[in-house]
């Protein structure tokens, strides 16, 4: 949808708080009017735009290889999976990790992302509790720090860097998983 892109050009140059609906609508060369019958604010247009990833990035917890296997080889499939994900829809990705949790979408999105760090913290916990992770690893903060060195890729990578996303995304699974696991 060319409002859609349009305003996450806009989102991710500018930010979401320093952008306009009048901005948007020139950008996409709508009118403000028309933008509201669809849309009851700038608000509504990002949720539009980001819940399809969200729904993306759940939904890599309830995918078979992330159930089977070690507790490394789960994690790492996510892992990987979030920086596909996140390479793959770049704009609302970096959108998404430069919201701050007080903003409104970032109130509406927290409850997503406290199911998804829970059940990362859930494969940490499984790990540990059968001895192939560390034992002084917070299940909870481990899986942010975690879900952030995945996240945060889509913020700073280049389309025509040196690195090929499964570059990236092997890099990050792999340096992830060396913390966890006992030497």
């Amino acid at each position: 949808m060319r409002l859609l892109e349009a305003a996450f050009d806009l989102f991710e140059k500018k930010g979401f708080d320093n952008t306009t609906v009048d901005e948007i609508a020139h950008r996409c060369g709508m009118s403000k009017s028309t933008i509201y019958l669809h849309f009851r604010g700038k608000e509504d247009i990002l949720v539009t735009g980001i819940q399809p990833l969200i729904d993306l990035l759940a939904g890599v917890l309830d995918a078979p290889e992330a159930g089977r296997g070690n507790y490394a080889s789960r994690l790492e499939f996510v892992m990987r999976s979030y920086v596909h994900l996140g390479l793959s829809n770049r704009k609302e990705a970096s959108v998404l990790a430069l919201l701050g949790p007080e903003t409104p979408v970032g109130i509406l999105t927290r409850r997503r992302r406290s199911e998804i760090e829970r059940s990362v913290a859930d494969l940490i916990l499984g790990g540990i509790e059968v001895g192939e992770f560390r034992g002084d690893l917070d299940p909870l903060l481990t899986a942010r720090l975690l879900l952030s060195l995945s996240n945060w890729v889509t913020v700073w990578y280049q389309r025509n860097g040196v690195l090929a996303p499964e570059a990236i995304a092997q890099a990050v699974a792999s340096l992830g998983l060396d913390g966890l696991t006992r030497s």
